[in-house]
């Protein structure tokens, strides 16, 4: 129980004490809350969300573009070696009928054909004769000069590449085709013949070029969920938001690509490198400390720091300064009046002052 008088002579000797700590601890508190609103401690959680968000979207952009590649390099592997046959039929064919026409004959062409195919295997005696044919009838029909040669070669061979897949195919598909085909050509063309690195350049320039577009044209049911999470209505938007215009989605995807290609190079397998290049700010932490980025994510951080910093101030710390100063006071007055030697010099114990 509290003794009244005991609570009476304490208020009387601090209450002054008492008034001012609480007005200091009341400046104390208001100036923290003042500081805390200037600060907006929820635009620092918003933007430690923001910063995770980016991460994790970098990390689809290069997981995407990665996968991206290896089916575009696919396709290099496929095309390159068809194409380059092509175009040394077509250099082979354009140069004997330049050099017959040059001798006299009116019309090299059947002899050009007749020559070329009796060099073909037997199986592919039919398929030459029909490409010669076409080649030397373009030839003369369109007769470029030197300086607009390799292009009307390159043209003719993808002509024939997209004749000898003999599948129907989208626009999107055939433009691929057409794009790798002519990067294939135009290095054939100065080199006479392609590295492995020649052709992981031309997948990788092919999917920088062409990823933006696709990151806007097409929606997956996954990419539709994704923005339905973070409450946009298209693609566009949220890239917007984030600021990945089309030069920075670029350089991200160019970065982990460069990366992939390098692992790959030296002898890592494709999910190891793929999974080093494609790991997020969350991915790359512990569990715990991702776990904890999530849930500060959702978490009110200004009534978190104000409702701690009332409870510990204004709850436990005005109360223990109280009990601090009312004890040093009672004890202090004891000691000034001499009771205090006479309670230490005996063994009666007191229990009232």
């Amino acid at each position: 129980m509290i003794s009244r008088p005991l609570l009476k002579q304490s208020i009387k000797a601090n209450g002054l004490a008492w008034l001012l700590v609480t007005l200091l601890t009341a400046f104390m508190l208001g100036t923290l809350v003042f500081v805390l609103g200037s600060i907006q401690a929820n635009e620092i959680r918003d933007s430690l969300k923001d910063t995770i968000i980016e991460s994790e979207l970098e990390a689809r952009f290069k997981q995407g573009a990665i996968e991206g590649y290896c089916d575009t390099l696919k396709t290099v592997e496929e095309v390159h070696e068809q194409a380059e046959q092509i175009y040394d039929l077509t250099s082979g064919a354009i140069d004997a009928y330049d050099k017959l026409k040059s001798l006299g004959n009116p019309n090299p062409k059947p002899f050009v054909i007749n020559f070329i195919v009796a060099q073909a295997p037997e199986e592919e005696k039919e398929r030459v004769r029909a490409a010669a044919d076409y080649i030397l009838t373009e030839y003369e029909s369109k007769n470029p000069d030197a300086e607009g040669l390799h292009d009307f070669k390159c043209e003719v061979v993808i002509d024939l590449l997209l004749a000898n897949m003999g599948e129907e195919m989208s626009g999107e598909t055939r433009a691929a085709v057409v794009a790798i085909s002519r990067e294939i050509l135009d290095i054939y063309a100065v080199n006479q013949k392609l590295e492995q690195e020649d052709l992981q350049k031309i997948a990788r320039l092919f999917i920088e070029e062409v990823f933006y577009g696709n990151l806007l044209k097409g929606e997956t049911e996954e990419q539709k969920e994704l923005l339905s999470g973070l409450g946009f209505a298209t693609m566009e938007e949220m890239l917007e938001y984030y600021g990945f215009t089309e030069f920075k989605v670029k350089t991200v995807i160019q970065s982990g690509l460069l990366q992939y290609i390098s692992y790959v190079n030296n002898n890592i397998s494709h999910e190891e490198a793929l999974k080093e290049v494609s790991g997020s700010l969350v991915t790359e932490m512990p569990e715990k400390v991702a776990k904890s980025l999530e849930e500060l994510g959702n978490m009110n951080i200004n009534h978190l720091v104000i409702g701690s910093i009332f409870y510990k101030i204004a709850g436990l710390l005005l109360p223990i300064v109280y009990t601090i100063m009312t004890a040093n006071n009672l004890i202090a007055g004891q000691i000034d009046s001499g009771s205090m030697a006479y309670v230490l010099s005996t063994p009666t114990k007191r229990r009232k002052v």
